[in-house]
């Protein structure tokens, strides 16, 4: 017998709403298969993510700890050679990736931590280079005395001072008790024995000139409205990859900044102790640069303080700098160790230890011995008066007599960079 049209339909519509049912059953399971990966995806990033922060804090406080082991070899009465380092070192960098030059007295290294979230581990890096026999580097030959140590364009006033060099005074001389192992140049004592009148420096055309240069070159950044870090204060590691204009800043105990590139600081710099500076071109601070413990800054090309260059501190502070240092003016309170610097005005500083550095004022200078036998390799310009006041203690060594690094090394300088 024949089934009936309307059993058929009925039969028709029970076999879509199965099929109905299937679908929805499979859609619902992609979507929650997918709604699944998603939250999977999210968590390994986020997973990523903090694997690569736990990463960062713990190299940064293994590259704090290398830091203070290290620098702390100069307080040892055992020479400090590459092989103490090595030595040092040992237990925080990855050993296969150490390098030591014995010429340059230079040790490189890699130091890794892992960081871990989840299951994601996430492993960061970082290379340091430590020097021991950092030298300044000094103008080009003929640029600076040719055997002179001291050269004042004004008077010169020597109270007590040891200086391995001649000394040159365009104007009156007065020596109480110094001893000079040179020629003393006066307008009455012409140089003799192939030695020649020190040429003059122009200091204050040559900061204003580079100061049109820098105008040039930084045009961008120095119209660039200053960006982070927001913060006044700088606790931590902080890494820019371009050229970067920041506001006015102060960097904490340990605390380091490095940019791959210029940088343009609008307002004042603060080095609290142990805090570093990096920069691969030029650094422009707008405004003063103050130590106030001992820091580093580091710049492949220049450094531009349109302000006052200031050492303080309750202790005698210890600063260490590269690049060529143009500022307006400056006060040492302890151990400079730099290359060449041109200051626009006055100089006024206290030496300690053993400080590098070549020194050209467009002003007068004037340097105080501050500890038991402070010394300065170096140079020392002035187109105004000098005053040295030794008082038995200071020695100024003139970069032409002493060619020879010192036995011990004069400092450390330890520098943290990008691989």
């Amino acid at each position: 017998m024949d089934r009936s049209p309307r059993s058929t339909e009925h039969g028709y519509a029970l076999v879509s709403v199965l099929l109905l049912t299937v679908l929805l059953f499979l859609l619902g399971t992609l979507v929650m298969r997918s709604v699944a990966d998603s939250q999977g995806m999210v968590n390994i990033s986020g997973d990523i993510v903090s694997a690569q922060a736990d990463g960062e804090t713990k190299l940064m406080l293994k590259l704090s700890d290398l830091r203070v082991q290290i620098i702390n070899l100069q307080d040892q009465e055992d020479r400090v050679t590459l092989e103490l380092v090595h030595d040092t070192a040992a237990s925080y960098v990855d050993p296969d990736t150490v390098m030591m030059d014995e010429e340059s007295q230079r040790y490189t290294a890699v130091v890794s931590a892992q960081g871990k979230s989840g299951k994601i581990i996430q492993t960061v890096q970082r290379k340091v280079e430590i020097a021991l026999s950092y030298d300044p580097t000094g103008p080009s030959d003929g640029e600076d005395g040719n055997g002179y140590a001291v050269v004042s364009q004004g008077s010169l006033d020597i109270n007590k001072t040891i200086i391995e060099g001649s000394i040159y005074t365009a104007g009156a001389l007065a020596d109480n008790q110094s001893t000079v192992n040179g020629q003393k140049v006066t307008p009455v004592t012409p140089p003799m024995n192939g030695l020649v009148l020190p040429s003059r420096v122009e200091v204050a055309s040559m900061v204003s000139e580079f100061d049109q240069q820098l105008s040039q070159s930084l045009s961008d950044l120095l119209h660039q409205i200053p960006i982070r870090p927001a913060n006044f204060e700088v606790s931590g590691n902080e890494h820019y990859t371009e050229s970067t204009a920041l506001k006015s800043l102060k960097l904490m105990d340990g605390a380091m900044i490095e940019i791959d590139g210029d940088l343009v600081i609008q307002g004042e710099l603060t080095m609290q102790p142990g805090s570093n500076l990096s920069a691969s071109g030029h650094i422009y601070i707008n405004g003063n640069l103050i130590f106030n413990g001992g820091a580093e800054i580091h710049s492949g090309e220049s450094i531009r303080v349109n302000g006052s260059m200031n050492m303080n501190g309750s202790t005698p502070t210890k600063a260490v700098i590269e690049g060529d240092i143009y500022t307006n003016q400056i006060n040492i309170n302890g151990t400079l160790t730099a290359g060449r610097i041109y200051v626009k005005s006055e100089v006024n500083g206290t030496l300690y230890n053993r400080s590098q550095f070549k020194i050209y004022a467009a002003g007068s200078i004037a340097l105080n011995a501050g500890s038991d036998s402070p010394s300065l390799l170096g140079y020392v310009y002035s187109n105004g008066a000098i005053h040295l006041n030794g008082n038995d203690k200071l020695t100024i060594e003139g970069t032409d007599i002493n060619k020879q690094p010192p036995k011990q090394p004069a400092d450390i300088v330890f520098i943290e960079g990008s691989l």
